[in-house]
């Protein structure tokens, strides 16, 4: 019911042996063995646990899925208690046991008498399953273990989490849908086609396809591997002389080939062997050639496969003398040729299948014992098995050494200890540990290099169907006849080299859903200049009251004129609103070229506002208090740097008629986010390395830039640095127990920063508790449901005079928000309040994103004259959490879901006091308040106050259910153990519930305040005093007196101006007012002095 879509899951577990333990000799194929074979592996009395675990499940299969799915829920279950104590299942007796146990629990009543002669029959012996299922995965040459949906590839730690797995399958939903919507996808039998249209291959290989698998875990994000393309171009006369051999299927003469009607494409690929470990590759590429489905894409119909004729040569470069012996047999077998005609017809089949044979039989022995006279006697045997007995006698004296032309191949190759493979130019390199080949990738690389001759399938209006023409190889090469068929690969190379920086043919359908949609919701721009060339067509399906539209209009300008382009659009409005759907004033500021497609400069335009640089807002006419917000790149940091009005306040009537309201934006920093995991001894991401603290140095420097602590919540952290090198270092406190397993240096090179992978491994498997509990491997990913550090500020200002302060007092850390001029008035006063009523060194921590640059500039003048300190802070809104758009909504959640990242780790506990408070006791008592345990304590809501009782809504419906008894409190002052929190996780809890009520707009309407209170249930509040908040619209005047906090909470049934209400409830509120603003204006008057004295000079 949890997934988004109908699906079916195939489980397949595989036999967990090395290729090596694997390898046998088969008599039935090979015939008999020598006398001195021994063979690689050895049979193993007991099987791992492993292959135990896939042949106990196929055998549950066979009976019944329902009996399969109740062994994996089994080990899933067992599992999250082995994993404290072992990296995997134990080999153990004690984990034998247990095995047995699952499985005989899964057996039906009248097997489980007699369970232990199946499970020795069944399991033990014999397991066809494990055999089909490992030839199923090696054919596929995929990883193990991996995922696949609908034939899309995840790796390793990509499926870590269930999040990740049903996110693939949401992926394939959404494509699903659209295809639905464009006519792609018509009728539910053709949903095979449609999958495999989106991409037939036959195999994966990281060389071969590395785009094509999610990746995770150590191997980093998609995209952070890309594997470099190579082509290498040979000298023509030398490539044209080796000795091809040519695929059986099609049969096809040379003559046929090359001639002018043919339409076939050749692929030619160079095998170089340098080691006997890859003497299978003869086997793999023989196999290939020899297959009569080889060029074969399936069963899918929209993709016509004109015929695939294959070239195949080996080159030897033998690096022992059992080497050289393989280089003489191969050569003599590539170069056998014969006068009778009628063995030369026969005589290429005898050549691939004697390779096959050899590579077969080297495959089947351990390198160690293929001495140079073991591997000749191995071609002999199989010159005796598959060459004619007439040409055998070719091979009794084998030429040794090699040739100039092989020489002249291999000085063009880029180096490599491996073998190297190149198909029509393109080099991979074939390491010794690397995964192997198998016919399968050989398909894979040749229909990946035979796209551009592959024609499409595409359905038309009426449902039929029509082939789109493609040009074919052989009409890249011209009419001329001239060209030997062996010279296309020559040629292929060049072309497939220039074609690989562009690949991707267009796609018509947009373009046939804009011809059929009524000319009313159709906006067709042609290009600026009809006569040239035309080198983007763009074509949108946009809402026209959307913010979507209002972004995408300047692009949409911007690539029309600036690039030639052809835009399209198709407007899809909404037909009815409850509200206005635009709430907002945007404009775009995009650095444009100076000159555009037809010839005119870009500063000519609309009196050069366009691509200046300048966002101007002219002719206003509204009533409305206005915000200003920039919209940037996710891992920018942008605040204002020049403001002199309110930008959080704007009114057309604070700014004048014929007057401007200025402000400047600086970008301060850039982030990048990463994830950090926890890997096992195999290597394995097992969970996410929450608290672990870093520190983040530029390249050579001794000491920390920045500090980030992760989070539980996918292992995400994230820090900021200007463009350059960083080197990432566990704190002390972390690096006792864990060490880097990965040391790459992070660079910041670009505006957009990829994310970065941190992997660390436990220095004692026993360390890391917490971790351990929150693993969650495969079987858990599969089986579970789904659920739906910080920028050190400006600078610390040291105090030099001003308010007495015992510095042997501990300092007591405030933290609190604002944003507007208005609440950063109040919020001046509230720290006099606080400063005035203690002795205790005073640090206050404030939201950088949030606050003026008329404030910045004055706070640190306010701390050195009331003898406190002062540290901005910031966090960047982590981009897999559910954002906020609204800027009110937004300074609530920075209130309480980044509190165990925002502040430095040294930093123990922390108070927050709302800007709009007056403090009127000393906050050392609340910094001493025993929280018995909890990590933060809030004080009840005012209950006292007859006059507001039906405006508790947490005393009526929902909250009052959901709250069973205990109180709703209020979120203006609060105090957090932050040791605790963080050691707890609870930034982890908060933020898992915040994106799940999140995505109910009504939720969460008072964000800051009703999120820890719904999560009362799992982060338990320890209530504070109530005298600790006094709040007029909620408590009783006689109260009043006994408050050691007074809060300028909105009063819903008078709705009293803040600064009004102020002056009447506190009477200490106009002093404090007037101390705030002398010191203001002494500073604003200085300034301006200053600002006089440069503009005389």
């Amino acid at each position: 019911s949890r997934m988004p879509m109908p699906a079916s899951l195939h489980f397949v577990l595989v036999d967990g042996r090395s290729t090596a333990e694997q390898a046998r000799w088969d008599d039935s194929v090979l015939g008999s063995k020598p006398d001195w074979l021994v063979e690689g592996g050895t049979e193993s009395t007991q099987w791992g646990v492993s292959r135990t675990i896939a042949a106990g499940f196929g055998s549950l299969l066979s009976r019944s899925p329902l009996k399969a799915r109740k062994f994996l829920k089994g080990l899933a279950d067992e599992s999250e208690d082995w994993v404290e104590k072992h990296s995997r299942w134990p080999g153990t007796s004690e984990g034998w046991r247990s095995l047995q146990k699952i499985w005989s629990e899964c057996l039906a009543a009248d097997e489980k008498q007699n369970w232990k002669e199946l499970w020795e029959e069944e399991v033990v012996r014999k397991s066809a399953y494990v055999t089909n299922s490992t030839a199923y995965v090696s054919n596929l040459g995929i990883p193990v273990p991996s995922i696949l949906v609908n034939g899309k590839l995840l790796l390793k730690s990509s499926y870590d989490g269930p999040q990740s797995i049903f996110g693939a399958i949401g992926q394939e939903q959404q494509n699903f849908q659209q295809a639905v919507y464009t006519g792609a996808l018509r009728d539910e039998e053709a949903v095979d086609d449609f999958i495999a249209s989106m991409g037939v291959l036959s195999a994966y290989h990281p060389d071969i396809t590395p785009s094509l698998a999610q990746e995770g875990g150590e191997d980093g994000m998609p995209g952070e591997h890309d594997v470099q393309v190579r082509y290498v171009q040979w000298p023509g006369s030398v490539f044209t002389s080796l000795p091809f051999l040519r695929s059986i299927e099609p049969e096809l003469s040379v003559d046929d080939i090359s001639g002018g009607e043919g339409s076939h494409v050749g692929l030619f690929h160079v095998v170089v062997i340098r080691d006997l470990n890859h003497g299978y590759l003869l086997h793999t590429f023989a196999s290939h050639l020899l297959s009569p489905d080889r060029a074969s894409v399936g069963s899918n119909t929209r993709v016509v496969v004109p015929p695939l004729t294959s070239r195949w040569t080996v080159i030897v470069e033998p690096n022992s003398d059992a080497g050289e012996e393989l280089r003489a047999c191969v050569r003599a077998t590539l170069r056998l040729t014969s006068s009778d005609s009628d063995v030369a017809s026969s005589l290429n089949r005898q050549k691939l299948s004697m390779l096959k044979f050899l590579g077969a039989a080297l495959s089947s022995v351990s390198t160690e014992l293929l001495t140079a006279g073991r591997v000749r006697e191995l071609c002999l045997l199989g010159v005796r098995k598959k060459i004619d007995p007439e040409l055998s006698s070719g091979f009794a004296d084998l030429v040794r050494g090699g040739s100039a032309e092989e020489a002249t191949l291999l000085g063009a190759l880029e180096p490599s200890l491996g073998a190297t493979w190149v198909c029509n130019g393109r080099q991979i390199n074939l390491e010794a540990a690397g995964q192997p080949l198998s016919p399968g990738h050989v398909q894979t690389l040749e229909m990946m290099e035979a796209q551009y001759d592959v024609s499409k399938v595409e359905a038309t209006a009426d449902g039929e169907s029509q082939t789109k023409p493609v040009k074919l190889l052989h009409e890249w090469l011209g009419p001329s006849t001239s060209v030997p068929f062996e010279s296309h690969a020559l040629i292929a190379a060049v072309r497939s080299e220039a074609l690989s920086h562009g690949r991707g043919e267009a796609f018509t359908q947009p373009q046939e859903v804009f011809d059929t949609v009524p000319s009313a919701f159709r906006l067709h721009v042609p290009p600026a200049e009809p006569d040239a060339a035309v080198p983007i067509r763009l074509i949108g399906i946009v809402n026209p009251l959307s913010t979507t539209a209002q972004s995408a209009s300047a692009l949409f300008a911007l690539v029309g004129m600036a690039f030639n382009a052809e835009v399209s659009l198709v407007l899809n409005p909404v037909m009815s609103y409850s509200e206005y759907p635009l709430k907002r004033y945007y404009r775009e500021v995009i650095q444009w070229p100076e000159r555009l497609a037809d010839g005119r400069a870009a500063a000519d335009l609309d009196d050069g506002q366009i691509g200046g640089g300048l966002a101007e807002f002219a002719g206003l006419a509204t009533k409305h208090v206005l915000t200003a917000a920039m919209h940037v790149m996710p891992t920018w940091l942008v605040a204002a740097h020049e403001a002199e009005n309110d930008m959080d306040n704007l009114r057309l009537v604070d700014v004048g008629d014929g007057k401007t309201c200025d402000v400047t934006y600086v970008l301060k920093s850039l982030y990048v986010e990463g994830q950090a995991f926890v890997l096992n001894e195999a290597g394995w991401p097992t969970a996410p390395a929450k608290n672990l603290q870093v520190d983040v140095l530029q390249k050579g420097a001794l000491y920390p830039h920045d500090d980030t602590i992760v989070m539980g919540n996918l292992g995400y952290f994230q820090m900021h640095g200007n463009p350059g090198l960083y080197e990432l270092k566990l704190k002390p406190v972390s690096n006792q127990s864990f060490v880097l397993a990965n040391t790459k240096e992070v660079e910041v090179a670009s505006y957009i920063t990829p994310p970065y992978q941190l992997r660390v491994r436990s220095r004692d498997t026993s360390v890391h508790e917490e971790a351990s509990q929150g693993v969650k491997g495969l079987f858990n990913s599969l089986m579970s449901s789904v659920w739906g550090d910080s920028e050190k500020g400006a600078s610390s200002h040291l105090v030099k005079e001003g308010h007495a302060v015992q510095s042997e007092l501990p300092t007591i850390h405030i933290f609190s928000v604002a944003s507007g001029h208005l609440y950063e008035k109040l919020l001046g006063i509230m720290m006099l309040s606080v400063r005035t009523h203690t002795t205790n060194p005073l640090h206050f921590w404030f939201v950088d994103n949030f606050l003026s640059p008329k404030f910045k500039e004055f706070i640190p003048i306010m701390a050195q004259r009331y003898n406190f300190k002062v540290d901005f802070v910031t966090y960047k809104w982590p981009s897999w959490l559910n954002p906020q758009s609204e800027k009110q909504r937004l300074i609530w959640a920075y209130k309480i879901l980044f509190l165990d990242v925002l502040f430095p780790v040294d930093v123990s506990k922390i108070i927050f006091v709302d800007a709009d408070q007056v403090v009127r006791a000393d906050v050392r008592e609340l910094w001493d308040t025993d929280l018995k345990g909890n990590v933060y304590g809030f004080v009840p809501m005012g209950d006292t106050n007859p006059d507001v009782e039906g405006f508790r809504f947490w005393k009526q419906g929902y909250w009052q259910s959901h709250l069973a008894g205990k109180s709703y409190h209020i979120s203006a002052l609060f105090v957090v153990d932050l040791d605790e929190f963080r050691r707890t996780s609870t930034g982890d809890v908060l933020r898992n519930i915040y994106n799940q009520l999140s995505r109910d707009p009504a939720s969460l309407a008072n964000l800051d305040q009703d999120l820890p209170n719904f999560a009362q249930h799992q982060v338990p509040i320890f209530s504070l005093p109530s005298d600790w908040l006094w709040c007029e619209t909620w408590c009783s005047q006689e109260v009043k007196p006994r408050a050691k906090t007074i809060d300028l909470c909105q009063n819903p049934l008078t709705k009293e101006p803040k600064i009004a209400m102020a002056k009447r409830i506190i009477s200490e509120w106009q002093s404090y007012h007037d101390s705030v603003q002398t010191l203001q204006e002494e500073v604003w008057a200085e300034k301006q002095e200053l600002s006089s004295k440069k503009e005389e000079l």
